[in-house]
């Protein structure tokens, strides 16, 4: 079986960008890195996340450290040719993925 040259780039891009998510704290595991590329795990807060990029959007899930109370759901249109969010590279996610949090955080903390 060969190698895919774009895979094992897209699989190292994302490892790289999740490296930057835990020094900062976070435990981020990459699930799926195509159709969809799928992230799990916790951020800094404890609040644990699912993160998700098919068709063309991406979504966050997050909900309490505790699995107790209101957790928080978006979702955002991803632009590009048809199914671009099925393939979205690290450079273009990590900022995605970071902006949702936040938006989760704020939310989740309004709420609370």
């Amino acid at each position: 079986m060969t190698e895919n040259p774009w895979l094992s780039t897209q699989v190292a891009q994302w490892e790289h960008a999740l490296a930057l998510l835990r020094a900062e704290g976070w435990i981020a595991r990459l699930t799926c890195p195509v159709a969809p590329v799928q992230i799990e795990g916790a951020l800094p807060s404890g609040h644990g996340f699912h993160f998700r990029a098919r068709h063309n959007g991406v979504s966050l899930r997050v909900w309490p450290q505790e699995k107790e109370g209101r957790g928080w759901q978006g979702e955002v249109e991803y632009a590009g040719a048809r199914e671009a969010a099925s393939y979205l590279p690290a450079a273009d996610g990590l900022p995605i993925l970071r902006d949702l949090c936040q938006q989760a955080l704020r939310a989740m903390d309004d709420a609370g």
